[in-house]
């Protein structure tokens, strides 16, 4: 009778086979973006900070070019936390999207300003009158317009035009930018979705459009592209469109007035005093909390209009605080602030009813879009 010699590999009680460390990996990868986050979030605050303090003109090229440099940054840190998150979801918001495109082209996450300047590119966008309304991450939705913009920047000719345009198609709203280059080469485009491909020379992380098309799919999203060296390259991004009745219109239109009297919670102390500092520029009063416990007690001895609250805090969560303040004070406004993505999207009986959810590292703008009248 034949033997047969059979090697059994003998693991250590603490080693993992290469699926099941994965899964760590990537709890690893998300949990030091997180802090990665917070740390630029205190950079670019304090930056943004010190520019409006300085009246000296000549710092303002510094200024510009550390903010690029950490939007750089936390782009670049954003895209591995996409690309490293496990879940299929993506915690959600209603968003009105010619509001958000032109949000993508002002903010320029990707940077592609300075390049258009130099080729002499005419970016132009092409909104439609009415309000288009989908449900979605707005980070998200910028990070993946911003990239398509910047894709479209870099293979444009000089002198020519890049197009970003928004239409709805049946219950579909469609996001398209356009480029007049000489399109993508034939081999290069059953992998452009690829992590870590890229066509360019030069450095990169070829993370760009499979992060776009990570996030899309995340909010029940398409994408397509066509391409030819006569017209170019079209990418589209189609979105469900969102139905939003009477009720919810006329709220989101009736909240006319300036809010003067914010709370803010989180627990990293240079968190805080970024954001109160932002906030008394503007001259609003603002009180400061380490826990949702200390802001419970504070919203028992004080009236707020605004509270900004962290995600994750050591006892009671942002989560749970939130819960609290919509249950006992249903008239106070309360925005989230996070460093943490899909971690929300079991919580979103409670992100529905929130002012906004904003993702970390956080702009002055962002912040002071909270307190300003909508229009």
């Amino acid at each position: 009778m034949d033997s047969t010699n059979v090697k059994s590999e003998s693991r250590m009680p603490g080693d993992k086979s290469p699926g099941e460390l994965l899964p760590l990996l990537a709890d690893t990868i998300i949990g030091v973006s997180h802090e990665l986050n917070n740390c630029i979030g205190i950079v670019l605050g304090n930056v943004q900070l010190l520019r409006l303090k300085d009246d000296h003109t000549e710092s303002e090229d510094n200024y510009n070019r550390i903010e690029k440099s950490l939007y750089h940054g936390a782009s670049l840190i954003r895209q591995v936390q996409k690309f490293a998150e496990k879940s299929g979801k993506t915690p959600a918001t209603s968003l009105e999207m010619s509001k958000l495109v032109s949000k993508a082209v002002e903010t320029d996450e990707s940077d592609w300003k300075t390049l258009a300047s130099e080729k002499n590119l005419t970016v132009l966008t092409d909104l439609p009158e009415c309000e288009l309304f989908v449900k979605a991450d707005k980070r998200d939705l910028i990070t993946a317009i911003s990239q398509l913009i910047k894709n479209a920047v870099e293979h444009a000719p000089a002198d020519s035009k890049v197009s970003i345009i928004l239409r709805i198609e049946g219950t579909r709203c469609k996001v398209i930018v356009v480029d007049s280059g000489q399109g993508i080469p034939a081999a290069f485009r059953h992998k452009i979705y690829e992590p870590f491909f890229s066509s360019k020379q030069e450095a990169g992380a070829g993370l760009g459009l499979t992060v776009v098309q990570s996030i899309v799919l995340r909010h029940g999203g398409r994408v397509s592209f066509s391409s030819s060296e006569e017209s170019g390259t079209k990418f589209t991004l189609s979105f469900p469109l969102e139905r939003i009745d009477d009720e919810r219109i006329f709220t989101a239109d009736s909240y006319k007035s300036r809010i003067s009297n914010v709370l803010v919670v989180d627990d990293d102390i240079e968190i805080c005093r970024v954001l109160c500092e932002i906030l008394q520029l503007e001259g609003i009063e603002t009180t400061a909390c380490r826990s949702a416990y200390a802001a419970l007690e504070a919203m028992q001895e004080s009236t707020f209009q605004l509270v900004i609250t962290d995600w994750a805090m050591p006892g009671m969560s942002g989560c749970e605080l939130i819960a609290e303040i919509q249950g006992n004070y249903p008239d106070v406004e309360v925005a989230l602030i996070t460093g943490w993505g899909s971690d929300l999207v079991e919580k979103q009986d409670q992100l529905s009813g929130l002012k906004a959810v904003i993702a970390k590292p956080f702009s002055l703008n962002d912040i002071l879009e909270l307190v300003s009248p909508d229009e």
